[in-house]
């Protein structure tokens, strides 16, 4: 498996969608840093507040999530390219786990460049942004990262489990731009709150909890949905015939 993922790692970086990727979301930093220059108290605490913005906003969630998707899953789904794997003998699970190895090692470097991107902005003096802001920083990026890893798998699970790529594609869209609006509408509409018990609100929960110096005890159950989610992947694509 790992000539697998050397092969379609030099395939994805071939790929101009990824630097579109890339740009928009260094894109994006920079306007949410602009901005906030612009209204003439841009000090430490602004930095802090547009870098959150800028990684946290549907448009970082749409510029990543979705491009990830499709290079990963999409296109090898739409070649048919997963016919020529499973007749070479690769078994479905690890078909389902090779995917979410190279998800997860290309997204990881889209937020290194990202996250190294946003810290020359730091650098400047003027600013005076302190280790224990940075350290917030850095935890909120990374909790996004899982966050966006997530949204990217279980968009794959839709895909397999419905054996549409479209179905894929509008479930990544989905999660970028309207789970947390659909589960407001919900809680609104039911009168019940269950925001703090689903994987963005474990996450956001876990994201308190890490800057008041706890233990983050939610991300458990927000790695149990990632877990179940590629259980269930699995199990269902394991016993389903596949068509193309």
């Amino acid at each position: 498996m790992r000539n697998l993922l050397k092969a379609d790692l030099s395939r994805i970086l071939r790929l101009k969608l990824l630097y579109i990727a890339l740009f928009l979301g260094m894109l994006n930093i920079a306007m949410s840093l602009a901005n906030e220059y612009i209204k003439k108290d841009y000090a430490a605490t602004a930095y802090v507040s547009a870098i959150e913005l800028s990684f946290g906003g549907v448009i970082m969630a749409l510029s990543i999530v979705v491009p990830v998707f499709y290079m990963v899953y999409f296109q090898e789904f739409l070649s048919r390219s997963m016919i020529c794997l499973l007749g070479w003998g690769l078994s479905r699970g690890k078909l389902v786990v090779s995917r979410l190895l190279i998800a997860a090692v290309l997204l990881f470097c889209i937020f290194v460049i990202l996250a190294f991107f946003a810290g020359i902005f730091s650098l400047d003096p003027t600013l005076g942004v302190s280790n224990g802001q940075k350290g917030n920083l850095l935890i909120f990026i990374c909790l996004r990262y899982l966050r966006y890893l997530g949204y990217i798998i279980f968009s794959g699970m839709a895909m397999y489990l419905t054996n549409s790529a479209v179905v894929g594609i509008i479930a990544s869209s989905a999660f970028a731009l309207f789970f947390r609006a659909i589960l407001a509408i919900i809680e609104l509409l039911a009168n019940i709150s269950i925001y703090d018990y689903t994987f963005d609100g474990l996450l956001d929960w876990a994201y308190t909890t890490l800057c008041l110096g706890g233990f983050a005890w939610q991300l458990i159950p927000a790695l149990g949905y990632v877990a179940v989610a590629i259980a269930v992947t699995i199990h269902f694509f394991k016993g389903k015939e596949f068509e193309f």
